[in-house]
């Protein structure tokens, strides 16, 4: 009995593990226009990836690529990011950081941009461990973003 509890333990870990490393099929957008379509290794992101690592096929070795070296990526049925160079507010939203002066305070990035509505207007969200920002645009509007304050 014990041995059946182990080696199902046993078994779980490995598929787990195994789980971790799957590149699943998708594109990215390079700058010159290009699309590249092969296979990018889905981390399940709860934050907005700072690289991605791409093969063409399974069996090459991984390139991979920052939010500079690709104007987008889509991990097919999954997920889509928007590569954008933005001004995120690095000023805090909670109660404790927040300054005394109500302007946001502007850093320039260069980030992957989760896509969550494409059409006539489009969103977007950043999240890090510390925040979550949001960007819209639309075909008269540039890339800007949404400013939120608790006050």
């Amino acid at each position: 009995m014990k041995n059946r509890f182990y080696t199902i333990l046993i078994l779980l870990f490995c598929i787990q593990i195994n789980a971790q490393n799957i590149f699943k099929k998708g594109y990215f957008l390079n700058n010159s226009g290009d699309t590249i379509t092969g296979y990018i290794k889905d981390f399940s992101w709860n934050n907005n990836p700072e690289e991605i690592l791409f093969k063409s096929d399974l069996s090459d070795s991984q390139i991979k690529f920052l939010p500079k070296d690709i104007k987008h990526f889509e991990i097919y049925g999954e997920v889509k990011y928007k590569s954008a160079q933005v001004d995120i507010d690095i000023s805090g939203n909670s109660s404790s950081l927040i300054s005394e002066n109500r302007s946001p305070s502007f850093v320039k990035q260069h980030l992957f941009l989760k896509i969550l509505e494409e059409g006539q207007a489009n969103l977007y969200q950043y999240r890090d461990r510390n925040t979550i920002k949001y960007f819209f645009s639309t075909e008269e509007v540039s890339l800007q973003p949404l400013i939120f304050k608790n006050i």
